[in-house]
């Protein structure tokens, strides 16, 4: 009796994991949504890790076959056996979804292709020949090496920190933190090229630890990383997330160099709800109304890259989240009404449009995500590192304004 209810536990959770896979596949390769934004959540989540690691869920797949076969389950229960020829179709699946995430690295060859009369210093994109692409496919969840993290450093003021804990508590406080990578072969005084970045979680979640492979790649070349937390449930409301990243900017201009990174050089950049802040703060260099008590500091940057950014909020023809301006207008800025206006950029704008890329797919280590990360770092590279030589050599601040967009398309 016991050997049969465990048997039949087995089929059971073989059928739902088969049948919960199978309806994941397919919204990876269709990009379904729909008007509920939990469920769209849900299905961004779960779809995004299956399409970046189709292999490794097919590997999972292989491993209940055999346990199954050892149990004999397989033998004896049809439910087992009709799962087991619906993951036949399943599996056609997650190959095509392996296959475009490979055709990621031409369009990302491509885009650098633009700029090979300006340089002849990028490097071929890895294809499956190559030992770094298998070294990075068969590590999916990753974290920076050869580097020292000072975690948890606080960006705010002695009066700013009174202001935020007596309107929003202590936790909000302790939101006003940032994390520091710097390289091992970086020393302090170096003036490295500096990449503040912002995370992204729809305005009212996500962390400064959750860090993708553009931050490892950026490591790997010795920049500066710094990795920014901001209050995410101000009572003020929005922009109090934009006026948090400029305060952390500025304790950035102030104390970075100690670290090794040139405060004169400093690219911001974010995914999602981040790109649009990181967008957001080089737009609105040295305005007044987004830095309220330090008005007269420099908050300008060199650059600005946007992974997934949140961009247009009253185009909701192209966006998942059917609500999503009503959305921002009550829960994030907490106002009511709305605002036509918007943040117009007149700087080179670089973009690359990636095929098949879900939402915040550069979180996972895959072929796409490193394709578009070792693309983004050459890019990043050849705009921004070299600067403190020039700056000597010219004796004249470098004044470079370039913006780039990464886009999906499904």
């Amino acid at each position: 009796m016991g050997m049969y209810l465990a048997r039949s536990m087995w089929a059971f959770s073989y059928a739902a994991a088969s049948f919960v896979t199978l309806v994941l596949t397919w919204v990876a390769i269709t990009g379904a949504a729909t008007r509920n934004r939990k469920i769209n959540i849900a299905l961004c989540i779960l779809s995004n890790q299956l399409s970046e690691l189709p292999l490794t869920v097919m590997c999972l797949d292989a491993c209940f076959y055999t346990w199954l076969n050892i149990t004999g389950t397989f033998q004896e229960s049809l439910l087992v056996r009709f799962f087991y020829y619906t993951n036949i179709i399943t599996a056609i699946g997650l190959l095509y979804l392996f296959k475009r995430s490979l055709d990621v690295q031409e369009p990302s060859q491509q885009f650098l292709h633009q700029f090979s009369k300006e340089s002849k210093d990028w490097a071929e994109l890895p294809g499956m020949a190559s030992p770094r692409f298998w070294q990075q496919l068969l590590n999916p969840f990753h974290w920076p090496r050869d580097c020292t993290v000072h975690h948890n450093i606080p960006y705010w003021t002695q009066q700013e920190q009174l202001d935020a804990q007596q309107n929003d508590g202590w936790e909000s406080v302790a939101d006003m933190t940032l994390d520091i990578y710097r390289p091992n072969t970086v020393q302090g005084g170096d003036e490295r090229p500096v990449l503040f970045y912002l995370h992204g979680g729809g305005w009212t979640s996500g962390s400064k630890q959750l860090v993708g492979p553009l931050l490892t790649e950026m490591i790997f070349y010795e920049w500066i990383v710094v990795s920014v937390n901001y209050r995410l449930n101000s009572k003020r409301g929005y922009p109090a997330q934009i006026i948090d990243s400029k305060r952390a900017l500025r304790w950035v201009k102030e104390d970075i160099r100690a670290f090794g990174g040139n405060p004169a050089n400093i690219v911001v950049a974010g995914d999602s709800e981040g790109g649009h802040i990181a967008a957001l703060m080089a737009l609105t260099a040295n305005q007044a109304d987004y830095q309220p008590g330090f008005e007269s500091v420099d908050t300008s940057v060199q650059g600005c890259l946007g992974l997934s950014p949140v961009l247009d909020l009253l185009d909701l023809e192209n966006y998942s989240n059917h609500d999503a301006r009503t959305r921002f207008i009550k829960e994030v800025a907490k106002r009511d009404g709305s605002s036509q206006s918007a943040e117009t950029c007149t700087a080179p704008i670089h973009y690359l449009e990636v095929p098949g890329g879900h939402h915040c797919f550069h979180l996972i280590s895959s072929p796409r995500s490193w394709y578009c990360a070792i693309a983004a770092g050459q890019w990043l590279n050849h705009y921004f590192d070299g600067v403190p030589q020039r700056l000597k050599d010219n004796q004249r601040k470098r004044e470079v304004h370039e913006v780039v967009e990464w886009d999906w398309d499904v």
